[in-house]
């Protein structure tokens, strides 16, 4: 394509980005993306890799007020905050403890069903059959629990999985470890979910992504966006760190750093950053499927590297350094699920998850400037939504009919 006319410009070459991208060509639009990074080397790198296409649940839960304090006295349990940057978050804090209540989880996990429910099928569409194939698998994953007690908000998920039609099957602790061997004897019970699956290398999931969408005819340019204006006729002029472009439709989806553009335009989201840690380890072993210990707030995942300890989460802003004792209590965690093997750690890593206080991902045109839209906020479920993100993009762009209801994705309902 001709990248100093085209249709549709994307800012961020993430998975939502790709994907954005991707539906937007696969549309007819000549279309171009923009990031300082090479694709897939953000957020996106660092993903727990589970597509847990029968997931929902928001972050905030009910009751999950009374949790609070004792997260926030552990700086390296599930969740931590970094006192300093408490004022600054405050706001967004408090949107997210009201977020908690049962009807908003119940409006909140409908929306997230409908987005991550056909990822597998969408990525298998974009991807072909040998790239899936080589990059994909469809085992199911599990979920662990070292107390036999259910707690409230698990009987509420619990209500919503059959709600929804959602196979599932529960396991004793000696069921789960006939599935993974190697699991420690205090796992007391767990959950199967045979339609899950996994990734196994986030980075060449997005690799191939940018290499058919460049292949398909669009175009990936290394610019970062320094400043956005929007046109009279709609869409925008950005001036990167090298070049500009125009075009009269403009996809912001940077991430946590959308806000950082869209504020040039007087639109802010109410967009926090969870701050994910991840560890490679090697062990003598493998797993058939990721496993999720939600109770510890992280999750293990087989991939071609070995097996990827991610997860917890820190409210610390983008501009704090890492606390890299939280990866390396990720290793912790790792030995006492499996206690009988050596596990050796590899390599660290820190990320931006970009979290609204819904869970529910911003996917829609900015009110006061048409031609502009915001497509992020996507928290822990940005490799499972995206394929779904970028078709309902797409449908927006075109100004066509969705194939899903779109009002729970609006800016407003943030």
């Amino acid at each position: 394509m001709t990248t100093e006319k085209p249709d549709v410009i994307v800012i961020g070459a993430g998975i939502v980005g790709l994907c954005v991208g991707l539906n937007c060509l696969k549309s007819g639009h000549r279309t171009l993306i923009l990031d300082g990074m090479k694709p897939g080397t953000g957020a996106s790198f660092g993903n727990g890799g589970m597509l847990s296409v029968d997931s929902f649940s928001p972050m905030a839960m009910p009751g999950m007020i009374w949790n609070v304090p004792g997260w926030l006295m552990n700086p390296i349990g599930p969740l931590a905050l970094r006192p300093s940057y408490l004022p600054r978050s405050l706001p967004w804090l408090m949107r997210w403890l009201k977020a908690s209540s049962r009807s908003s989880v119940q409006v909140a996990s409908q929306a997230l069903r409908a987005l991550n429910s056909r990822s597998i099928d969408f990525y298998r569409d974009l991807l072909g059959e040998s790239e899936f194939s080589r990059l994909i698998r469809t085992k199911g994953s599990m979920q662990v629990w070292d107390t036999p007690v259910v707690s409230p908000s698990q009987q509420l998920v619990g209500a919503l999985r059959s709600e929804f039609g959602i196979p599932s099957q529960d396991l004793t602790g000696d069921e789960c470890r006939e599935l993974i061997p190697q699991l420690s004897p205090a796992i007391s019970r767990g959950i199967y979910f045979p339609r899950n699956g996994h990734i196994v290398s986030p980075a060449a999931l997005t690799e191939t992504l940018a290499r058919i969408f460049v292949e398909a005819g669009g175009a990936i340019r290394a610019e970062r966006v320094m400043t956005l204006l929007p046109n009279a006729d709609g869409g925008a002029t950005l001036m990167t760190s090298t070049d500009n472009h125009s075009a009269p439709h403009v996809v912001v989806a940077a991430g946590a750093f959308s806000n950082r553009v869209l504020e040039q335009v007087g639109c802010r989201i109410p967009l926090e950053t969870e701050r994910g840690y991840h560890v490679n380890v090697k062990a003598p072993f493998d797993i058939a499927m990721p496993l999720l210990y939600p109770d510890k707030g992280f999750g293990v995942t087989p991939m071609l590297e070995g097996l990827r300890v991610g997860g917890t989460v820190e409210i610390a802003g983008l501009d704090a350094p890492p606390k890299m004792e939280r990866a390396k209590a990720l290793i912790a965690h790792a030995r006492a699920l499996f206690p009988k093997d050596d596990i050796e750690p590899g390599r660290l890593w820190m990320g931006f998850r970009p979290s609204v206080p819904r869970s529910v991902p911003i996917i829609d045109e900015v009110p006061s400037c048409r031609g502009l839209y915001v497509a992020t906020g996507h928290g822990h479920y940005g490799m499972i939504a995206a394929p779904a993100t970028g078709k309902l993009m797409a449908d927006i762009v075109a100004r066509r009919a969705p194939t899903i209801d779109r009002s729970q994705y609006r800016i407003a309902a943030a």
